[in-house]
């Protein structure tokens, strides 16, 4: 199976991945999927999406927390 936007070579990876749930970011980390070795395209299985959903909704205590800064484009892009 080929990438399906530049038919690449899909290799396994375990990657980070950022998930907005109810105004909250999320970042889940060592989420496995598929990436083109050209593009960088991800291709997530159906079951993984799922999991990803119910960790962002999750009440648990994360492990870690991050601070993230946030910038404005219109407002510094001058």
């Amino acid at each position: 199976m080929g990438c399906e936007y530049c038919d690449g070579t899909l290799v396994a990876k375990k990657v980070t991945v950022t998930h907005r749930w109810q105004g909250n970011l999320v970042v889940i980390e060592n989420v496995p999927t598929l990436v083109c070795q050209l593009c960088g395209e991800r291709y997530f299985d159906a079951r993984v999406m799922k999991k990803i959903e119910r960790i962002a909704r999750s009440k648990a205590r994360p492990p870690r927390l991050l601070q993230v800064p946030v910038r404005s484009y219109s407002r510094l892009a001058a």
